[in-house]
């Protein structure tokens, strides 16, 4: 048997990894939170069933909800959890964190920061490390309580860990889980890097018609026209331009301004693998606007991407006209609960202060 590991979470993410960890020959600990218990019973019993890409029925070593019993004596905590959820998480793990930890969030949309803010005001001072992944590892969908259907898997899977100093031994070592994870300069590079903020939020407005007509669609393969793909190359270069300013070097959107569906499948391809495309193309569009792709991708990403451009003035007007238009039909500004500067324990910073919180972390 190989190291435990323990993955907090409950939902398809979660019992992709664990499934998957467990079979690889892991001994996998998951654990959610005790108020989402009556929708994990079924893993509880300590068994998680594959369809899909991956196949079988994995045996856990604890299915839980006590958060002392998942992650004490674990070295590596992976948290697959929505982005709303990780303070919450964080909270849960307090109490029972230990030094030498490796927490990593899959993915993280800044939530390593977020995590690491929460340990800090909660008065943790141990030893950690936290890392954040650009992508969730899985295509995938829970079917039924204890039942997940992986639809793809990440080939090329970039991680940034915090603090930045430790990311070369901290990589290597979590390859052994996931030997597609590719090292990032930090977690800020990480966090610009999400993929379902460039993919999601784009699409989903552009397809509002559709999905409040009660129309049944296709997300990738009827959703993501030549409109779609322009405004996600603006997107793109927003993002750019938000990591040129903090030094990082980041791709530029114009394949997809040239509305080229290739463009998609080359971006798919590039972190899921080839033919990507085809396993995420039967993938339905959102029945409503209380989805994902708007409650969590808008405020959490998007407003997150904005509010760092505000910190070192630079201008993101497609960002922020999404942000805009999304606030407006929904009827939520997105912006006052949304993640920012603030809750990644950033504000008030300098750009070289920030840079250097990102490599050396908290001060002694």
């Amino acid at each position: 048997m190989k190291d435990k590991v323990a993955v907090l979470g409950g939902g398809a993410g979660a019992h992709a990894e664990a499934f998957e960890l467990a079979t690889k020959g892991f001994r996998v600990n998951i654990c959610q939170v005790p108020e989402r218990k009556n929708n994990f019973k079924k893993t509880l019993m300590g068994k998680i069933k594959a369809t899909g890409k991956i196949r079988g029925v994995a045996k856990l070593n604890l299915a839980t909800t006590d958060f002392q019993e998942a992650i004490t004596g674990v070295k590596t905590i992976f948290l697959a959890a929505p982005s709303f959820a990780h303070k919450l998480f964080a909270s849960y793990c307090a109490p029972y964190l230990e030094d030498g930890q490796i927490i990593v969030l899959t993915p993280g949309t800044g939530g390593s920061l977020v995590f690491a803010k929460e340990l800090r005001d909660r008065g943790v001072r141990k030893n950690l490390t936290i890392a954040e992944t650009i992508a969730l590892p899985y295509g995938t969908r829970m079917q039924e309580p204890g039942h997940v259907q992986i639809r793809a898997k990440t080939v090329n899977n970039p991680i940034g860990v915090f603090p930045a100093k430790r990311t070369d031994e901290v990589v290597q070592y979590l390859q052994q889980f996931y030997p597609e994870l590719v090292p990032l300069s930090n977690v800020l590079e990480a966090a610009l890097n999400s993929t379902n903020a460039i993919l999601h939020p784009a699409a989903t407005l552009l397809n509002v018609g559709s999905i409040e007509s009660g129309n049944c669609f296709m997300l990738y393969k009827d959703g993501m026209g030549p409109s779609s793909l322009t405004l996600m190359g603006a997107l793109v270069n927003d993002r750019a331009m938000i990591g040129k300013a903090f030094g990082l070097n980041m791709d530029t959107g114009d394949a997809f301004q040239k509305g080229r569906i290739e463009a998609l499948k080359e971006f798919l391809d590039s972190t899921l693998g080839e033919n990507s495309y085809e396993a995420v193309s039967r993938l339905k569009g959102p029945s409503s606007l209380e989805n994902r792709y708007i409650t969590e991708d808008v405020p959490y990403a998007l407003v997150l991407w904005e509010s760092l451009a505000n910190a070192v003035n630079v201008k993101v007007p497609a960002i922020s006209s999404i942000i805009e238009i999304f606030s407006i039909i929904c009827g939520v500004d997105f912006r006052k609960d949304g993640r920012t500067v603030y809750d990644l324990g950033l504000s008030g910073l300098s750009l070289s202060q920030i840079t250097k919180f990102l490599h050396d972390g908290e001060e002694d």
